[in-house]
């Protein structure tokens, strides 16, 4: 463990240079400008807040680079450049459960444009998160919730599990669907002819990036069905349909290389574990260890009573919910979809679920926003800022294979699979420590595949 801080050491002032420090700065400088024009007048110490966040992540990302594809990636780009099949059966192949067509379209434009920079990712996947983090604070403002809590949604917004995320490929798909709730529930707050004909275009992209886009669909159809005498809510259960179609059924039955083939038998066990869909919503709060998979179920239920306590109380029906709070009805969804495909309780942890987790609790304090307000007396409210904000910060940024050391390791872990092939070691060694490092010591991904696309993507490049 301290050889490998020390390498980290090593590499992180290695990479750091006066070149880069002006190049943070003015990444703080354009996003704090930026901020202010889009939301306007909102307190200084919110788009401070909000830009240094954003350049952190950048910082992180450019600091501690890293362009080599790990575990899942290269299942995911394999046929496009192995040619085993046709590209529409590749851009059209479920991986697992998922259609993922519009990312390996990125993907493909990517290849054509750039001459595959995998890097660029990593930098859109921040940007998707600063983007939704503005839809978000407009929706806080129009919402007229307190500036402590405003701060605290944005701490869990950039939380440090989300690199995970950030700087895997194929897990820009968590981060653009988190793009997408966010403006989804933006549009049906603003409840504007124009928001709903996004939103109509977002039910149909929503199915394509992964397969927890259909939680969209869901709150789509129900809100159609609570407002079905107007014509707006036929929309949404006709489009929602629509994109079933074009994002599952089409693809289901005109592909015949459909990785859902084989082993698409039911359990029906599993789906008495639906009732594990709590334990995602804790997720934000705790650091990436298994052991706090039973803590985070607890605080998931432990809000879920607590909403519905006050839901009885001020006698708030559903309908309230999905017509004022859209974030987290959504949330609830996607958490139950996670929960009946991948029902094991070590998953309540992971970060790629973190931003289940985000949207729930943003959900969770928009609705209690004037509780929250009364319950924090002034005396008390400081205090309770400063240990939420540095927890939430600290618990995602700071911890062990989370955050900067997530990040940082991956980092290394390039630095010395460059290394190898530079030095001209042989080139097969270099290939098995790759393996090694690229899928974490698991052997499941075909050896010769793999070679190939090394030579293909890395080495003949």
């Amino acid at each position: 463990m301290f050889n490998e801080i020390q390498s980290i050491e090593n590499l992180f002032y290695s990479n750091i240079s006066l070149k880069l420090i002006l190049v943070t700065f003015l990444i703080f400088i354009f996003h704090y400008f930026i901020s202010k024009k889009l939301l306007g007048n909102i307190q200084n110490k919110i788009l401070i807040l909000l830009s240094f966040l954003t350049t952190l992540f950048y910082f992180i990302i450019i600091v501690f680079s890293s362009n080599f594809l790990w575990v899942d990636d290269w299942s995911l780009l394999d046929s496009l450049f192995l040619k085993d099949v046709t590209f529409s059966n590749w851009l059209f192949r479920f991986e697992n459960i998922h259609n993922h067509s519009i990312i390996k379209f990125l993907v493909y434009l990517n290849n054509v444009i750039l001459n595959l920079d995998f890097q660029l990712f990593n930098y859109l996947s921040v940007f998707f998160i600063y983007l939704s983090s503005i839809i978000f604070i407009k929706t806080f403002i129009k919402l007229n919730l307190s500036l402590p809590l405003v701060a605290i949604a944005i701490l869990f917004m950039f939380s440090g599990k989300l690199f995970p995320s950030i700087t895997q490929l194929i897990n820009i798909s968590w981060t653009l669907n988190f793009l997408l709730i966010s403006l989804f529930s933006y549009n049906l707050l603003n409840n504007k002819t124009f928001s709903h004909y996004y939103n109509f275009l977002i039910i149909i992209l929503a199915p394509n990036i992964f397969g927890s886009g259909f939680a969209i669909l869901g709150f789509s159809i129900i809100f159609g069905l609570y407002n079905l005498r107007e014509k707006i809510g036929l929309n949404y259960i006709i489009f929602s349909i629509l994109s079933f179609i074009f994002a599952y059924i089409l693809p289901k039955f005109f592909i015949p290389v459909n990785n859902l083939a084989e082993g698409e038998a039911i359990d029906y066990i599993n789906i008495i574990k639906i009732f594990y869909f709590p334990g995602f919503f804790g997720n934000v709060f705790f650091p990436w260890s298994t052991i706090f998979s039973l803590p985070s179920l607890f605080i998931g239920y432990f809000q879920l009573l607590i909403l519905i306590y006050f839901a009885i109380i001020k006698k708030i029906k559903i309908r309230y919910f999905i017509s004022n709070n859209p974030i987290l009805i959504i949330s609830i969804f996607t958490a139950l979809l996670v929960a009946i495909s991948r029902p094991e309780i070590s998953r309540f942890i992971q970060p790629r679920y973190v931003t289940i987790s985000i949207l729930f609790q943003i959900g969770f304090l928009l609705f209690l926003r004037d509780d929250l307000k009364r319950y924090l007396n002034k005396r008390y409210k400081n205090l309770f800022l400063t240990c939420a904000l540095i927890y939430i910060f600290s618990i995602g940024t700071l911890t062990p294979y989370l955050g900067v050391h997530w990040q940082a390791k991956r980092s290394l872990v390039n630095y010395q699979l460059e290394n190898c092939f530079k030095l001209n070691v042989s080139k097969f060694k270099c290939k098995d420590l790759a393996y090694e490092k690229l899928f974490y010591g698991g052997n499941w991904y075909s050896r010769s595949k793999f070679n190939k696309l090394m030579d293909i993507l890395f080495i003949e490049k």
